[in-house]
């Protein structure tokens, strides 16, 4: 075959798939034209305007004759052509209309191609743990409901709430976590997929540090939650800054020895962990009043209240080390320090002889019965402080 005729096949055979990959738009113009080449043919015919003719011809595209008069052959052939370009539109159409009721009953529901959310929760892959996450995420219980998103390389939408938004995509590409709107999200939770483990031989928990090495690449400042089934990965994740990891492992493994030596702490923790029913943690911001006041003082005062203050979160330099260990310093000797967030539960008089005292932006962790408002807390600081 000579070159002339490879460069036509090329041509052809980039047109074929173009077509066919683009099929409606390929009928709505292909139909379009067809119908403005025969109206013309129409109007120099029979003398009249090209919108007059363009108006006759219009019934044609949907089967119908209409009100010309087909005595001449040209008007014939236009006709001819005119309802042929009609029944391939209808038909191609009522085929595009019926694949699309078929696959959007076969994946499940609507699968989104871009969402445009503010402070929304992005949830990464999908395994079997995904329902549940969702379930609580949703609960009546928790004020400050934000938008959910999931993002996961499925075909089929999973069986959740309509008010979710999903996305059919690869979590570790940059594209497809731009159409889940990672620039503008809160929260992400990173879930290992066991798709990717069956399919590509790849094992989730490879996978979940990649997602989550993806996230953190294009946005630093999300807050990052994974899980891994094995602990063994938690250092790929402190080497890329995720804020939070939960290794079911050690999870696991530590709760089943506690509940053996403490009776029932399995019981107790699943009743916190569980919205909807008793009490659960809740982490809120400190009122100012609170502000310098020891954290027993602060702990009888929400007791009246029927709430446990049992840890809070603050910050603290600390010295700065390099991924071998080792300090780091300035160029004039002195220790390199960074600020780190720091969890101090229950403070105990060895720590902190004089009690812990609130600074400036800290957190506390409660448990509660309901998720306290802002308001509801600045509330009981100034009842304090009236008395």
């Amino acid at each position: 075959m000579n070159p002339q005729r490879i460069r036509i096949y090329h041509i052809v055979k980039t047109i074929h798939n173009k077509i066919i990959k683009h099929l409606f738009k390929s009928a709505v113009i292909t139909s379009g034209f067809i119908l403005l080449v025969c109206s013309l043919l129409l109007a120099i015919e029979q003398h009249i305007s090209l919108p007059g003719a363009f108006l006759k011809m219009l019934p044609l595209l949907f089967g119908e004759l209409g009100s010309i008069e087909w005595e001449s052959p040209l008007a014939r052939l236009a006709a001819t052509f005119g309802l042929i370009a009609g029944v391939g539109f209808i038909a191609i159409v009522g085929a595009s209309l019926v694949s699309w009721v078929v696959n959007f009953s076969l994946r499940g529901g609507r699968i989104m191609k871009r969402v445009n959310c503010k402070n929304h929760i992005i949830i990464c892959g999908w395994n079997i743990q995904g329902y549940n996450i969702i379930n609580q995420l949703l609960s009546p219980d928790i004020k400050n409901n934000r938008p959910i998103v999931i993002l996961a390389n499925l075909s089929k939408r999973p069986d959740i709430a309509d008010i979710v938004d999903f996305i059919s995509g690869d979590p570790t590409k940059e594209e497809d976590l731009k159409k889940a709107g990672i620039m503008t999200a809160d929260t992400v939770i990173i879930l290992p997929e066991f798709n990717n483990n069956n399919k590509n031989g790849i094992n989730p928990d490879t996978q979940a540090v990649l997602i989550t090495l993806a996230v953190e690449t294009l946005r630093r400042d999300v807050y990052t939650c994974v899980q891994l089934f094995s602990s063994d990965y938690k250092k790929h994740l402190e080497h890329a800054h995720v804020d939070e990891y939960i290794c079911l492992d050690e999870l696991s493994g530590n709760l089943m020895v506690s509940s053996a030596l403490n009776h029932g702490l399995s019981c107790v923790l699943r009743e916190l962990l569980k919205f909807s029913s008793g009490s659960e943690f809740y982490k809120i911001a400190l009122p100012k009043i609170f502000e310098g006041m020891c954290f027993r003082d602060v702990a009888k005062i929400l007791h009246d209240e029927r709430m446990i203050l049992f840890s809070v979160e603050t910050k603290e330099n600390i010295p700065k080390i390099d991924e071998d260990g080792k300090e780091i310093f300035n160029k004039d000797g002195s220790h390199k320090y960074e600020s780190v967030q720091k969890y101090i539960i229950n403070p105990q008089e060895k720590d902190y002889p004089e009690d812990y005292k609130f600074k400036r932006h800290d957190n506390i962790f409660i448990i509660a019965e309901s998720e306290p408002t802002v308001k509801k807390m600045n509330s009981i600081a100034n009842k304090y402080q009236s008395i």
